[in-house]
């Protein structure tokens, strides 16, 4: 649910790189949300089926206050927004937004402004190791009565389904991943190097 290409410049996984490695962990499909642009997961759409793996198109959108994950849209969303301006924005196109690593102490994150926000869900489970970061963002996630969303922010493929999202659905297309979190019928899971169903 959070994989960075070489869309993103500070990511060093290739598009061939993040199918291979996501079928060889045996996940069903992919978000990738690469920073303020959604070229990367269109290429990779393009050549998923090869691989026999789902692509979903996401983007990470950096907006004033903070990063904020965009998932189900289909144009280019502006940055330097306000974070309820982004969303708002998202929700125009139809697609959902979750705060990305909310907690994490950087000036990307959003911290305690996910408390004003009319968010779909939260980043609960970042690879990051600090596992403070991750409880905070899971406490807000239910206190906000939001979707709970594992993502590894891969930016090098060894990153590759260390965090991942279980759906207690198939997901076979976009509306299904959308529908999904607004219905909050998702968990993060830490996957097995073996295939697990429905993982991403």
């Amino acid at each position: 649910m959070h994989i960075h290409t070489t869309f993103s410049p500070c990511s060093r996984i290739s598009i061939y790189e993040a199918l291979v490695t996501a079928l060889d962990l045996g996940l069903t499909g992919i978000a990738i949300t690469d920073h303020d642009t959604m070229e990367g997961a269109l290429k990779a759409n393009q050549i998923a089926s090869k691989y026999e793996i789902k692509v979903f198109t996401g983007c990470e959108v950096t907006a004033f206050e903070g990063h904020i994950l965009a998932y189900g849209v289909s144009e280019r969303l502006p940055i330097n927004l306000y974070a309820q301006d982004v969303i708002e924005r998202i929700h125009s196109l139809g697609g959902v937004a979750v705060a990305a690593h909310p907690f994490r102490n950087m000036e990307n994150s959003l911290n305690n402004k996910i408390f004003e926000l009319d968010l779909d869900g939260v980043e609960v489970f970042n690879h990051v190791p600090k596992r403070s970061v991750n409880k905070e963002a899971r406490s807000a996630a239910i206190e906000l009565g939001v979707a709970q969303i594992g993502g590894s922010d891969a930016h090098d493929s060894k990153y590759i389904g260390r965090v991942a999202t279980l759906f207690k659905d198939e997901i076979p297309d976009e509306d299904s991943l959308i529908e999904a979190i607004i219905k909050k019928t998702c968990k993060p899971v830490v996957p097995r190097k073996s295939p697990r169903h429905r993982s991403r």
